[in-house]
């Protein structure tokens, strides 16, 4: 009889076991994902574009996720290379025929973001708040720009305060997780290259990429030097092989005042398939 029983709790600690360590594999999960979509972007930046350049490149992504029970950390590479034009402007502005002139873009986002459930209701919402970092750089080059060939404006921001909300969807045969979400910067470290500041203006004493990286006309600012607002709304596909597929579209825009205005706004739309690890 004793036997017995030992034997019975030795299946019932080992079921038990079995069904925590599934319970935890569930929960935490990990994902690499690819992402392949369309980046469109307009910028106008008043020292070397007096009119508004435009244009729509392919964008790439590689992502790391980490899922918990109430958490999510993220990180990203991002990556657009391409080329704008400037707006279409109309003979009569120049008495004469106008090509608009191109330029080509390198824009680029390396991003580490926490997410953490600050709230549940209904059993289908869910409201998340978080964190993140990023290194995030625009560059614009073209020939005719004179002194000022490449120019661009870049940010390391340590800290952006992020929010998110979450409803699960389900159908007969699909499960489904819509989300939308905010990201505002905090605190930033803005880089813009030297010559920015002075038009026609290049100190050839000195050469020409030590200028470009120079810190001359960077330093730190708050969310009012660097207003910048970044959401995204996206709807990912569960799927029985506990891989997932996601389609999103992003809205990103800031403002640069200093030392010379920049205004910059862009969507994006993301095919992402993520893989279970």
């Amino acid at each position: 009889m004793i036997r017995i029983y030992v034997v019975m709790m030795g299946f019932v600690l080992g079921l038990g076991s079995s069904l925590i360590a599934q319970d935890t594999l569930h929960q935490r999960t990990s994902y690499i994902g690819l992402s392949l979509g369309l980046f469109q972007m307009k910028v106008k930046d008043q020292l070397v574009m007096p009119v508004r350049y435009e244009g729509a490149n392919l964008n790439y992504a590689l992502s790391y996720t980490r899922d918990r029970l109430r958490s999510t950390q993220e990180f990203e590479m991002l990556l657009s290379i391409g080329r704008i034009q400037a707006e279409p402007t109309s003979d009569r502005d120049f008495n004469a025929r106008f090509k608009s002139p191109t330029a080509n873009i390198y824009w680029g986002t390396i991003r580490y973001s926490y997410l953490h459930e600050v709230l549940q209701w209904a059993e289908q919402w869910s409201l998340q708040g978080g964190l993140a970092a990023y290194l995030m750089i625009n560059a614009r080059h073209s020939e005719r720009w004179d002194n000022s060939q490449i120019n661009y404006d870049a940010a390391l921001v340590p800290a952006a305060l992020m929010m998110q909300i979450e409803r699960s969807l389900k159908t007969r045969r699909k499960n489904f997780v819509a989300s939308f979400q905010v990201e505002l910067p905090m605190i930033a470290y803005v880089m813009r290259p030297e010559f920015s500041g002075v038009p026609d203006f290049l100190d050839h004493e000195r050469d020409f990429l030590s200028q470009v990286a120079s810190t001359e006309n960077s330093g730190w600012t708050s969310i009012n030097g660097f207003p910048r607002i970044t959401t995204e709304l996206g709807v990912t596909l569960l799927m029985r092989n506990s891989n997932r597929m996601r389609l999103s579209y992003g809205w990103d825009y800031y403002v640069l005042q200093q030392p010379k205005r920049v205004r910059y706004a862009s969507h994006t739309y993301l095919f992402t398939l993520y893989t279970h690890l």
